[in-house]
């Protein structure tokens, strides 16, 4: 009957550093949980925003500013290759009026 005491009182001493245990787990994981959450706020935190929040505005001028500097760079870019477009023409037309002036130089000492 000791025996048998004995073995139930190491067995309750067992259960109870293995409830301690997974006491310590629970906390462990409620911590990483807690910091996981902190991780993920700072990741995404327009995951808590809403239409009155104060960023809404902020971004809307943003999108905004974007917007109108792609708009204005294009304009600007689109200039650039009209001029370049231009200056080729005129390379182009001076080359061939050099090269009928030089054809008619030389079909006038021909004849």
């Amino acid at each position: 009957e000791k025996m048998w005491q004995a073995a139930e009182g190491k067995e309750s001493t067992g259960n109870n550093a293995r409830k301690e245990t997974d006491e310590e787990r629970v906390q462990r994981l409620a911590a990483e949980a807690a910091e996981a959450e902190k991780m993920w706020n700072l990741a995404v935190p327009e995951r808590h925003w809403g239409i009155t929040s104060p960023m809404i505005p902020l971004l809307i001028f943003g999108i905004v500013a974007m917007q109108y500097f792609i708009s204005t760079d294009g304009q600007v870019q689109e200039d650039i290759e009209q001029n370049e477009e231009e200056r080729l023409k005129a390379e182009r037309l001076a080359r061939r009026k050099a090269r009928l002036a030089a054809e008619a130089k030389g079909g006038e000492g021909e004849e």
